[in-house]
């Protein structure tokens, strides 16, 4: 279980943690680090998204810090924005935001977090679970009632962004020992 600390948000924004922490009404909490299975498929992620990021017009960013609120700071695994200036820490409504859950997350909380992404502004949320080979995407408003579809094929209604999970997985599986 990941451990809290209290700072204030200006105290926060001067450090840099390793790994990178989130904060949240005053609290500094750790991020569950993730393993092979987490970071491989963070990579492949982020490697896929690049490769689109003229034909989708869109950035991609691995780790990033996103200002949710004046008292909530989170880190997504992967985010996508549109091709504009971003400050240190982005705190325009992003594209897409990718949780990709370790094996201490629950589904319930990175629903949660990913509702405070929705609720920010960003057009979609996906979360990945490598280890039970799933994923699942939102997109709307983020109140408690959003939408979660699970499929292999993950995707933003509306926009050519999409990704097959499946190929993924394929590759995460040849590399475990």
């Amino acid at each position: 279980m990941p451990t809290a600390t209290r700072t204030t948000l200006a105290e926060y924004m001067e450090m840099d943690y390793q790994p990178d922490r989130e904060f949240v009404d005053g609290e500094l909490r750790e991020r569950n680090v993730g393993q092979n299975e987490h970071a491989r498929l963070q990579v492949l992620l982020s490697a896929w998204f690049a490769q689109h990021e003229d034909e989708w017009h869109v950035v991609t960013f691995s780790d990033i810090r996103v200002q949710i609120a004046p008292t909530m700071v989170l880190i997504p695994d992967v985010l996508l924005t549109r091709p504009i200036p971003q400050p240190a820490v982005i705190q325009t409504p992003p594209v897409l935001c990718v949780e990709i859950i370790s094996p201490d997350d629950t589904l319930a909380e990175t629903k949660t977090k990913c509702l405070n992404y929705l609720g920010m502004g960003a057009t979609a949320a996906w979360i990945i679970d490598p280890w039970k080979r799933a994923g699942y995407w939102s997109y709307g408003s983020g109140d408690q009632e959003c939408f979660w579809r699970k499929a292999n094929t993950l995707e933003i209604p509306g926009t050519p962004i999409w990704v097959d999970l499946l190929p993924l997985f394929e590759k995460i599986a040849l590399t475990r020992s």
